[in-house]
């Protein structure tokens, strides 16, 4: 039997929150075109659907009591987790989407030398995407799914001397090895295909600092 549709079939129907809302309530009318919203058989939906301020998401253009059907927050998901989902209702199978992010590089970090950058790949794709450290921080906390991706941070130089350097017999590694280091501690495999520019978001430390034109 298809699971998908053994859920929709046994699915009661979805009643609203509150038995009557105003106007000020409700946002008919609304088109998306997928990869916004699905079906609690988690079929991807593509069409009419309207939103209350209570959080609720309903297909079709306006509420229809007989075929309005609700929807709920898009996600990837496998057939393999479909079927988790349905034998184990209560394992989170939702998490927050993943967004690209990319350092800022600022006075504070070219004085510092060195930023933290994270990075976030899903285990069955070479794709490794940068993101923000508040987004590391979801995933150590289980708000972005750990079951599908690793994460790694790592010290990236900015700032120094480019080429390493020896004073007397003391050996003073340059950005270049620093990063080529800070490359091969990363727990994410395939990182260095991504890293290639070992300079990125070098910016030397003597850097002039524009007038301020409005003390004058």
């Amino acid at each position: 039997m298809d699971y998908r549709a053994h859920v929709y079939n046994e699915a009661k129907s979805i009643m609203r929150i509150k038995s009557k809302y105003s106007l000020s309530e409700i946002t008919n009318n609304l088109y998306t075109f997928g990869s916004e919203w699905m079906l609690q058989d988690y079929t991807e939906y593509i069409g009419l659907y309207h939103t209350y301020t209570t959080g609720e998401v309903y297909t079709e253009p306006k509420w229809d009591r007989k075929t309005s059907k609700k929807l709920i927050k898009f996600v990837q998901i496998n057939n393999n987790t479909f079927v988790y989902n349905i034998l184990k209702p209560n394992i989170k199978t939702e998490y927050n989407s993943i967004q690209p992010d990319y350092p800022v590089i600022g006075t504070k970090e070219r004085k510092s030398g060195t930023i933290t950058r994270y990075f976030i790949k899903r285990v069955n794709s070479n794709n490794i995407i940068e993101i923000d450290e508040k987004q590391f921080k979801d995933f150590n906390s289980k708000k972005i799914d750990p079951n599908v991706n690793i994460v790694t941070n790592l010290q990236w130089a900015i700032s120094g001397n480019i080429e390493d350097e020896f004073h007397g017999n003391i050996f003073i590694p340059g950005v270049i090895t620093k990063n080529q280091k800070a490359i091969a501690k990363s727990t994410i495999p395939g990182i260095s295909a991504k890293l290639t520019n070992l300079l990125e978001f070098y910016a030397d430390t003597e850097f002039i600092v524009p007038p301020d034109i409005n003390s004058k």
